[in-house]
C-alpha cells in the first residue's frame, strides 16, 4: 500500500476549527472592506493605509489556514463521506458562508478600486492645473521688467 492509497481520516474538531477561523477572518475582512470604502470616500489616506495593513495581516493568516486545509481539500469527497450528517451540514454551512463573504468582499473591492482610480484621476487633474498655474507664474515673473530691475527711470531718479 502506497501513501497515496491510504484513506485520509479527518480530524473533525480540527476541520471545524479551521473552517470557523476561516469564516471569522472573512467576516473581519468584510468589516475592513466596509471601512475602507468610507476612508476612500473621505480621502483619508492615512486611515486607508492602516486598513490595508490590517487586511494584509488577515490575508496572511488566511493563507496559513488555507495551507492547513489542504489535506482536507485533497481528499474532500472521502472527508465529506466520513462526516456524520450534522457535521457535514455544519461544514457545508461554513463553506457557503465563506463563499458568500468572499464574493461580497471581491465585489466591494472592485468598486473601491474604481473609486480610488477616480480619486487618483481627480488629484492628477488638480496637480496638472497647479503645475500649469505655477509655470504661468514663473513665466510671468521672468518677463522683462517683471523683477523690478527697471531699465528706465524718470527725471528724478
Amino acid at each position: 500500500m502506497t501513501p497515496s492509497d491510504a484513506i485520509f481520516t479527518p480530524d473533525v474538531p480540527e476541520l471545524m476549527d479551521l473552517l470557523t477561523r476561516q469564516r471569522d477572518h472573512y467576516l473581519c475582512l468584510k468589516g475592513l472592506s466596509d471601512r475602507q470604502t468610507s476612508f476612500i470616500d473621505a480621502g483619508d489616506t492615512e486611515q486607508l493605509l492602516g486598513i490595508l495593513s490590517q487586511r494584509q495581516a488577515l490575508v496572511d493568516a488566511l493563507g496559513q489556514i488555507n495551507g492547513d486545509l489542504a489535506p482536507y481539500r485533497e481528499s474532500w469527497s472521502e472527508v465529506s463521506r466520513q462526516l456524520p450528517d450534522d457535521q457535514r451540514n455544519n461544514v457545508h454551512g461554513l463553506l457557503d458562508e465563506v463563499e458568500t463573504l468572499l464574493a461580497d468582499i471581491l465585489a466591494q473591492d472592485e468598486a473601491a478600486g474604481k473609486r480610488l482610480a477616480e480619486a487618483q484621476k481627480k488629484i492628477g487633474g488638480e496637480l496638472a492645473r497647479t503645475t500649469r498655474a505655477g509655470n504661468a507664474m514663473r513665466a510671468y515673473g521672468s518677463a522683462p521688467g517683471a523683477r523690478g530691475d527697471a531699465r528706465f527711470t524718470d527725471h528724478r531718479g
